[in-house]
């Protein structure tokens, strides 16, 4: 049975067309979400795996140029029942952040079935529906970005001060802390693709605010174990590293099949720091989407060039903005899939691919 497009393309291999997809595509943009939303708040529709999968779904049925959907959920859920006082006002807030020794030994192991046991039949209820050729996506938060959360008590506006704080304060815990999210991460992002997704998105947002030296000591160490953790199971695995140009080389180390980057970088630059093994995801400026049509559709084309026929995924440079047009993303996606197809099959032609 031929792998999806999209598996093909994170592996490096021969493809007819570039595959597409939009981060933060379930939910924010479209109306259809907005009324669930309405009627079930977030964690509702996170923690039931019926509505779960209809929002997974609900972009592939509105735009049919997708290649892939990803799971509806939150990089913070697996962390509702650890005693932490986490509600989301949009985003994860915190009652009882983490800044102590003791507060790290309370927490328990992770347990996949017990502490999300909605994600594995969300999966597979997804499975069941997806149209033919498109791939599933699960995912997960890098340990650090998940202790910038945990520590802060919320987002971190991209600084992660507390949590760099904290290791200036007590570096021992802070790397208790980490090793004990790599481990729970290796569960979570198991429990997703033993039930059926075809590649793992690993969110390392926050990893920005770190010198290379710190990614070096703080960040890379903890994504190579997740990324160990999960080789044996095949699923390509994805590394999303926004705005950390200085980190690309480390980040293409750590054992993961693609980086995901940000519009504030040329793919080309990119490709050169991280060398030819990883492919590459990205990473049109979601602001272009409030342009006009000739706009998005040029912009579409140069990163679609820079990004080339072989070990490259279409995306936005970061999540879609809530109030973007729907028909903005319908030309985008049909730009990706007739001149993606073109640059492909030239490729092809001329002996590249």
């Amino acid at each position: 049975m031929t792998a999806p497009l999209l598996v093909r393309a994170l592996r490096g291999e021969p493809v007819e067309r570039i595959p597409a997809w939009v981060m933060r595509q379930a939910g924010r943009t479209l109306p259809e979400y907005r009324a669930l939303k309405e009627n079930h708040g977030f964690l509702g529709m996170v923690t039931d795996p019926v509505i779960a999968a209809e929002v997974t779904l609900q972009p592939l049925a509105r735009f049919k140029d997708l290649d892939a959907a990803i799971l509806f959920s939150d990089i913070m859920t697996p962390f509702l029942e650890t005693g932490i006082g986490l509600r989301f006002d949009p985003g994860p807030v915190l009652e009882r952040p983490i800044r102590t020794r003791a507060q790290v030994e309370a927490m328990g192991p992770y347990d996949p079935d017990c502490d999300a046991p909605y994600l594995a039949p969300a999966v597979r209820l997804v499975k069941k529906s997806l149209p033919p050729g498109a791939a599933l996506l699960g995912f997960a938060g890098s340990p650090f970005t998940v202790a910038s959360y945990l520590v802060e008590g919320g987002g971190s506006g991209g600084e992660a001060r507390a949590v760099r704080r904290f290791a200036e304060e007590d570096r021992d815990t802070v790397h208790l802390l980490l090793r004990r999210l790599a481990e729970a991460t290796v569960l979570h992002l198991r429990q997703q693709i033993l039930a059926g997704a075809d590649a793992v998105q690993v969110f390392d947002t926050w990893g920005q605010a770190l010198s290379r030296r710190e990614y070096q000591e703080m960040d890379e160490p903890y994504l190579r174990l997740v990324f160990e953790g999960i080789a044996d199971l095949g699923a390509p695995a994805i590394l999303y590293c926004g705005g950390a140009f200085h980190q690309f080389a480390d980040a293409a180390a750590t054992g993961a099949s693609a980086l995901s980057v940000d519009h504030r970088v040329p793919l080309d630059e990119v490709r050169k720091q991280a060398g030819p093994r990883v492919a590459l995801q990205g990473n049109l400026d979601p602001a272009v989407l409030f342009g006009p049509r000739e706009r998005i559709v040029e912009e579409t084309e140069r990163v679609l060039m820079q990004g080339g026929p072989r070990g490259f995924v279409f995306n936005l440079g970061h999540g879609i903005w809530p109030e973007t047009p729907l028909e903005a993303v319908r030309t985008m996606l049909e730009t990706v899939r007739s001149i993606g197809g073109r640059i492909c099959a030239k490729a092809a032609g001329e002996g590249g691919a």
